[in-house]
């Protein structure tokens, strides 16, 4: 990398396009009482002789701005004045000319060609000098307006489609930026206001008409010059006060499908302490392509695009701290990549809105066969939807109400919102939790009496295909009682549906003098079907024979085979004996109550349902508590953020009820209450700042964006100041509290005191 520290204090650079000593490219520094020419290699690589161009009787004080053209090097100084001088093939310099029109600091210079010069002051005036008249007075003098609006920089453009026609652009404190045709008038043609704060450098595209300006406000705006266009066509917001800009005389893409405008990179350094000098591509305007740093963390002054032979994109640079730098920006230590750097995925959303992207890295056209026909749409949050189901929620268990009842409350909430799947949910948990709340434990039962009761009962046992006893046909020898079931269940009920296979097969497998009574009298298989038991094709038929059955009509004696286990008596698994010896609450199923409410509220996090989340939280915390989903850091994290979504939503009521709601544990939450609400233009829908509150004729009765006064007073016909009913009505109209109060309470009225014919319901 090359660098150069300068003795002196050094700000502005240039490029000589001059034969010195063999090479054509070098560098001139200029700045207080300093003048350097840098004798640069062919590859630019080194500094081969660093040469002052200033002796000792030069009166040159402070170098503002360099600009050269061939051997000329044209030096604009603070005070004015405009020194140049002229270069010979080993380096030295002579004086040719000092012009001293300007009254003020002269900003800028441009050669139009090498007999010709373009400057701009401080006083507000562009003048054009013929360098070959020794009377050394501007030839032309163009003025900005009647004020002198001060011109920071000005150029002029090398793309005149008519003959002799000279076009110039400048930029002035203002933020304008003018066009000057010298066929016409001192006077600027054309004027565009593109920014807010001053305009400090601009640069004109190389192949195209098109202009680059730059800005304290952070933005650098695209404009072309020879269309009647009054906004720029790009708009660049960068991150720092613009200071310079730059055009890069080398194309970046060079496939000639692609505009002029987007095959030249450009470049940008910032005001005050920002050590950067970002490179841009309108191809992708929101991220820089580069971003050039320095070592010492030390500003940049200035820089420029330095031409080369091999046509490499580099910058040279002048820093703060006097250190001139050349980078290359394929392959500086000092660049980096910010695109390289990105992940190539990324997700925003609002509370109406999401948007995602999803990129590659690499610069490439997808083929065609590739390419997909269709677009595929995607839902967006709808806020009514939202806004419906968080009003109307159950966040805690009311008098006279049980969880049930609750879920089927919020069920029916979200099903007429729209949110069939949240109700879905809510029915399921409240399914859950029915079944536990009704469950009865089974009383234990005298193993000999049942023994003799089932020996006298008459079980008739339909075909089945099933080799479990609990499974077979045969319940309907029971009664409802043995079953744990009460008489007032119904089947039509999906809880009591449930409620009713569950407890028939629990009481089926709680007692063992139950399934051995059950299995005495069962007669064995007959010793024909014994010996074929194990081959599969008799058990599948042997499945579809009905089993005989001990009864006490008929004359077959009763006798028990050897070799063959009655299908009956077939022994239970392990885990099936555990799990019948545990009550039900303890038993860990997918339908249980815990496991549903879980899983709920880790889909709803996962899916961003703020609404349900919040629901399923508050109305549970005390149930579940320190489980997972229901830490208390996370519940409180959960609840702050759903507090200030309702107050973006302008529910206020109902972040109220949600705090009131709030478990007692997480009872710090409570200080939420103490908001400031905010008040909304009912025209632009902008929040009313306020600001001048200090002043009498300033209220929340007048909107600082939109500058609209907000509607008075419906009875009064005065500003609502204070305390006001907001769209009291369903027309709109609002008023003050004891207006509002005197026509509906007192007086009686019932239809809105505007005349619109509304009823009050």
């Amino acid at each position: 990398m090359l660098r150069y520290h300068c003795e002196r204090e050094t700000s502005c650079l240039s490029q000589l396009n001059y034969g010195v000593q063999g090479g054509s490219h070098h560098v001139v520094l200029g700045g207080k009482n300093t003048l350097k020419l840098l004798v640069l290699s062919q590859d630019q690589r080194q500094i081969l002789r660093d040469i002052n161009l200033l002796d000792s009787r030069s009166k040159l004080n402070n170098i503002n701005t360099i600009k050269t053209s061939e051997n000329k090097i044209g030096c604009g100084l603070t005070s004015g004045s405009i020194a140049l001088y002229g270069t010979r093939n080993n380096g030295k310099t002579y004086p040719l000319q000092r012009l001293n029109d300007h009254k003020r600091c002269v900003n800028s210079l441009d050669f139009p060609d090498p007999d010709s010069l373009i400057s701009g002051s401080q006083d507000g005036t562009i003048k054009l000098w013929d360098l070959r008249s020794p009377a050394g007075h501007a030839s032309v003098t163009l003025v900005s307006g009647p004020h002198a609006d001060p011109v920071r920089a000005c150029q002029h453009s090398p793309h005149a489609p008519a003959r002799n026609k000279l076009t110039i652009l400048s930029v002035h404190d203002s933020g304008t930026l003018h066009k000057y045709d010298l066929r016409m008038s001192n006077q600027p043609c054309r004027r565009w206001n593109f920014h807010t704060g001053p305009a400090l450098s601009l640069s004109i595209h190389p192949t195209a008409e098109y202009v680059l300006t730059g800005s304290r406000d952070h933005k650098i705006c695209v404009c072309s010059y020879n269309e009647n266009s009054t906004m720029p066509e790009v708009t660049v917001n960068t991150f720092g006060p613009v200071m310079k800009v730059r055009w890069s005389p080398y194309e970046s893409d060079a496939d000639f499908n692609t505009p002029d405008l987007y095959r030249y990179d450009f470049a940008c350094s910032y005001l005050n302490e920002v050590p950067t000098i970002a490179v841009y591509n309108l191809r992708r305007k929101f991220i820089a392509r580069e971003l050039v740093s320095t070592s010492s963390d030390r500003p940049f002054q200035n820089f420029l695009w330095a031409q080369n032979p091999e046509g490499r994109r580099k910058l040279w640079t002048m820093t703060k701290s006097n250190l001139f730098m050349a980078h290359d920006l394929d392959d500086s230590p000092n660049v980096s990549r910010p695109l390289e750097q990105m992940p190539s995925t990324a997700v925003s959303w609002s509370a109406d809105n999401l948007s995602f992207v999803s990129n590659s890295k690499s610069d490439f056209e997808a083929p065609d066969g590739h390419t997909s026909p269709s677009v595929h749409p995607v839902t967006l949050p709808n806020h009514d939807t939202h806004s419906a189901v968080a009003e109307n929620y159950l966040y805690n268990v009311p008098d006279g109400f049980d969880i049930p009842t609750v879920c089927e409350f919020n069920s029916n909430v979200a099903q007429n919102a729209g949110r069939l799947r949240d109700a879905h949910t809510w029915r399921i948990i409240g399914a859950g939790f029915g079944i536990e709340s009704s469950y009865v434990e089974p009383e234990p039962v005298d193993p000999v009496a049942d023994e003799s009761q089932s020996s006298e009962s008459e079980l008739n046992f339909g075909n089945s295909s099933s080799t479990s006893t609990t499974h077979y046909g045969g319940s309907s020898g029971r009664s409802r009682s043995d079953l744990g079931i009460s008489k007032s269940t119904s089947s039509g009920n999906l809880i009591d549906l449930i409620k009713q296979h569950r407890n028939s097969s629990v009481s089926l497998a709680e007692s063992p003098a139950k399934r051995e009574s059950f299995s005495k009298s069962i007669r064995p298989l007959p010793e024909s079907l014994a010996s074929e038991s194990t081959d599969p094709p008799s058990l599948r038929k042997q499945s579809s024979m009905p089993l005989i059955v001990n009864n006490p009509d008929t004359n077959l004696p009763f006798r028990r085979a050897s070799s063959v286990r009655p299908l009956s008596t077939v022994e239970e698994s392990q885990l099936s004996k555990v799990l019948s010896d545990l009550p039900l609450q303890e038993r860990s199923e997918p339908w249980q109550s815990k496991s549903l409410v879980a899983a709920a509220l880790d889909y709803a996090i996962s899916q961003g349902d703020l609404v349900l989340a919040c629901a399923l939280t508050l109305l549970f915390y005390d149930r579940y508590k320190y489980s997972k989903g229901f830490e208390p850091w996370a519940c409180k994290e959960r609840i702050a953020e759903y507090v200030d979504v309702l107050h973006q939503w302008r529910l206020f009521s109902v972040a109220s009820a949600v705090l009131n709601s709030v478990p007692n544990d997480l009872d710090e939450l409570r200080a939420l209450k103490e908001v400031d609400l905010r008040f909304f233009c009912c025209f632009c829908d902008k929040v009313i700042l306020n600001e001048n509150k200090n002043k009498p004729d300033f209220g929340y009765w007048y909107c600082d964006s939109c500058s609209r006064q907000q509607p008075n007073c419906v009875y009064c016909d005065e500003p609502c100041h204070g305390l006001n009913v907001v769209r009291s009505l369903k027309c709109g109209h609002r008023g003050h509290f004891g207006c509002l109060k005197q026509w509906f309470v007192e007086e009686g009225n019932s239809e809105c005191p505007g005349g619109c014919d509304v009823q009050l319901e």
